[in-house]
């Protein structure tokens, strides 16, 4: 069972952070992503009426990106946090309709967050890195994480099944797992090292994906201003 749930999970929440392919909606800017999750952090402060705005903007992205399989699974990772949030604040507000209007919240917050996680291009970081840093191994950071991470969760899926088929205890697939992370850990930096030096991250950003998040702030702050 056990195994079942942790399977579950890896396949989730690979599918809500790090599938999908680069197209235009990868080509923004991590800092307009910070910007609108501060300002939807405070947008849903003042009311969770624009609740459905938002998601219905969300939701325009990913059928614009053609990755409307991953608003879904965004859905389901964001309402983690939600529950528990709804839970743990029963007790001090002692109302249904107030603890769920912070799960509410914090399942809008969640689920721009995970988006942003989800659109963001880790050579966009590497292209910055580049021009503050001239430490190249510190360039090749982010690119490396996104590279690693995905490889890692999937190897946990495989390990989990593998046991589950075998009726095995869930915990030699995860102890199968931390062998393949050191493993991971060994190949690329043999792999890497000599490449450290070269390493020169190129990124552009596109013109569409500008102009949504662009629509997206002036929206945000026309509604705040109504407010």
């Amino acid at each position: 069972m056990i195994s079942k749930i942790l399977r579950l999970l890896a396949s989730v929440f690979f599918n809500a952070m790090f599938s999908g392919s680069d197209n235009w909606a990868r080509h923004s800017s991590i800092f307009i992503y910070m910007i609108e999750i501060y300002l939807v952090f405070k947008l849903v402060r003042m009311s969770v009426g624009y609740v459905p705005i938002l998601f219905s903007v969300l939701l325009l992205l990913y059928l614009l990106s053609q990755s409307s399989y991953g608003f879904l699974y965004v859905l389901v990772v964001s309402t983690i946090p939600t529950i528990w949030y709804f839970l743990t604040s029963l007790p001090f507000t002692k109302s249904i309709l107030q603890s769920f209007v912070i799960s509410i919240r914090a399942l809008t917050l969640s689920a721009w967050t995970l988006s942003a996680i989800y659109f963001t291009n880790p050579m966009e970081m590497a292209w910055i890195l580049r021009y503050l840093f001239r430490n190249r191994g510190l360039q090749i950071l982010f690119p490396l994480i996104w590279r690693v991470i995905p490889h890692i969760m999937k190897d946990m899926e495989s390990s989990l099944l593998a046991n589950e088929l075998k009726g095995e205890k869930g915990w030699k697939a995860l102890a199968v797992t931390m062998l393949a992370t050191k493993e991971y850990e060994v190949l690329y930096s043999e792999g890497l090292i000599s490449k450290i030096e070269r390493f020169s991250p190129l990124y552009w950003y596109d013109r569409r994906a500008l102009v949504f998040h662009i629509c997206v702030l002036t929206l945000i702050l026309l509604l705040m201003a109504l407010q």
